[in-house]
Formats: structure tokens, C-alpha cells, sequence
């Protein structure tokens, strides 16, 4: 499709999607889109109508389109940049989106939108009342979890976490600690003392000489001298020292696959781990900013 033709084809989509959310509740015909919201109430997997829980959340998402085409709509983006040419140098932007927005935007009118607002308001009371539905499920033996239906092996699940667990201090170890593995072994978590109710601005367990971990930054420069990270990563000239952009940014690469792991672990697991695998996980935090 040439690229006229597609504009032309957006244009004319952008209209009748209008035309579908500017309809009076008076009118003769029907709203499309109120029959629309009736059908998708309907779950054809299980033949019955849908639970608020589950209706709610694609009312929500359907409002937020119309409210991002009703501004496309009030407000053409190809008009923005020469808005004040076009209207004016009084012009007012938001008196003009206004002119779209009050009427067929907000609750009260006569309009498709304030159906669904309020058909997502009462969703939404039913839903909290109701609560959630049951999604997991286990066997007899408690060795098969089933999530919406699709059976998941107990064994399998622990070996993913373990897996993960072993990638995140991998990560941590070799590439953001230049091999400080050794360090990390011996530092009881348990023994580390933090106040929380210290109310010194700057306080952190870290600064605590008790808990071992003052001149953090110094140790951490001594591992990087003896890694083969350091000519990627810094740069020296005769009087002055500099980190190599190119080399910081495969280390923020690594940075963030390790939030990743841990974001992971903290969701499936809850932090709810016991001996060495809490040790291992409550520790990749705190070691980080070592």
C-alpha cells in the first residue's frame, strides 16, 4: 500500500472510530460499541458470562484507547507543532480538546463512554466484594500445582529456582564483584547489625565498622585491578584515571540480567527461603553495594 493510501486508511479509521465513541444514547440505532462491550462480556471458552474480575480489566483497557483516540481526535498530532498558526495566537489547546473531551468523555453524558465507566465502576465494587478466583490448584500428593489448569511439577519449579539462583551469583560473582566470590562466602548475613530507626541522614548498615563492609569502594577497585576487566573498563592516563564508556555499559548490561534474576526469585519464592538459599538470595542485595 502506497503511502497515501495508508494515510488515507488511517484517516478513515481515526473517523469511524470517532463516529463509534460520539454516539448519543438517544439514537435511534444502537450503539455499536455498547453491543461490543456486551459480546466481549461473554467468554465463549466456557460458555457463561465472565466474572467481574476478569470483565473488568478489558473494560479498563478499552477506555484507555478511546481516551487516547478522542485526543488523537480533539487534537490531530500532525497540528500540534503548528497548533498557534491553525488556531490563533490566543488559541487554547485544551479548550479546544475540551470541546471533544466534555462531551463524549466524561461520566453523565449521553454517551458510550459513560456506559462503560459506569458498567467498570460497578465491575469493579462486585469484583472486590467477590475476591479473587481460584487459580491454583494441587494434587493429592502436593507434587503437581496447577495454575489456570496447566500442571506444573513441584521437582521442576524447585530446579528453575535453583537454576536461577545459580545464574544471579554467577552474574554477581564474576562480572560485577571481578571475582570477589571468596569475600561473599565468608560474610554472615546474620551477624550484620542495621538500625532502622537511626534517624542520621546518610545512616546505612554499611558505614557500620562493626559489620565489616567500610572501604567497600577501595576493595572493589583492588578486584578490578586483578580481574581482566580492567583495561575494558578503565582508562589511565598520566595524571588522571577514567572509566571506559564502552566497558561501563557491558557492566550495566550485567547489572540489569542480575536485577532480572532477582526480580524472578522474589516473585516466585517471596523471599520465603530457609538456610543457605536465604543466605544466598537476601545476600545478592547487600553484596551488590559492596
Amino acid at each position: 500500500m502506497a503511502g497515501s493510501e495508508e494515510e488515507e486508511m488511517d484517516e478513515k479509521v481515526m473517523e469511524l472510530s470517532a463516529q463509534f465513541m460520539m454516539h448519543l444514547d438517544y439514537s435511534v440505532q444502537k450503539s455499536a460499541l455498547v453491543h461490543f462491550l456486551g459480546v466481549l462480556g461473554y467468554d465463549s471458552r466456557t460458555r457463561r458470562w465472565r466474572e467481574a474480575n476478569t470483565y473488568t480489566p478489558i473494560l479498563a483497557g478499552i477506555q484507555f484507547c478511546m481516551r487516547i483516540l478522542m485526543l488523537e481526535y480533539g487534537l490531530p498530532s500532525e497540528e500540534r507543532d503548528g497548533f498557534f498558526n491553525i488556531y490563533g495566537e490566543d488559541g487554547d489547546p485544551l479548550a479546544v480538546f475540551r470541546q471533544v473531551r466534555d462531551k463524549w468523555l466524561t461520566e453523565g453524558e449521553a454517551s458510550p463512554f459513560n456506559t462503560m465507566h459506569k458498567l467498570l465502576q460497578y465491575g469493579m465494587q462486585v469484583g472486590g466484594l467477590a475476591g479473587g478466583r481460584e487459580r491454583v490448584m494441587w494434587s493429592e500428593d502436593r507434587q503437581m500445582m496447577y495454575f489456570d489448569g496447566r500442571p506444573l511439577k513441584v521437582e521442576e519449579v524447585r530446579g528453575f529456582i535453583h537454576g536461577i539462583i545459580e545464574a544471579a551469583e554467577e552474574v554477581l560473582c564474576e562480572k560485577l564483584l571481578f571475582g570477589g566470590e571468596e569475600r561473599l562466602k565468608r560474610m554472615d548475613l546474620g551477624k550484620i547489625k542495621d538500625e532502622v530507626n537511626n534517624p542520621n541522614l546518610g545512616h546505612t548498615f554499611v558505614k557500620d565498622p562493626d559489620n565489616g563492609m567500610v572501604g567497600g569502594r577501595e576493595r572493589m577497585m583492588e578486584l578490578l585491578k586483578k580481574s581482566g576487566a580492567w583495561d575494558k573498563m578503565m582508562t589511565v592516563e598520566p595524571n588522571d584515571l577514567w572509566f571506559n564508556p564502552r566497558g561501563m555499559k557491558e557492566y550495566e548490561k550485567d547489572v540489569k540480567r542480575f536485577l532480572e534474576y532477582l526480580l524472578i526469585l522474589v516473585h516466585i519464592t517471596g523471599a520465603n527461603l530457609e538456610g543457605e538459599q536465604r543466605s544466598r538470595l537476601y545476600g545478592m542485595p547487600t553484596r551488590y553495594k559492596l
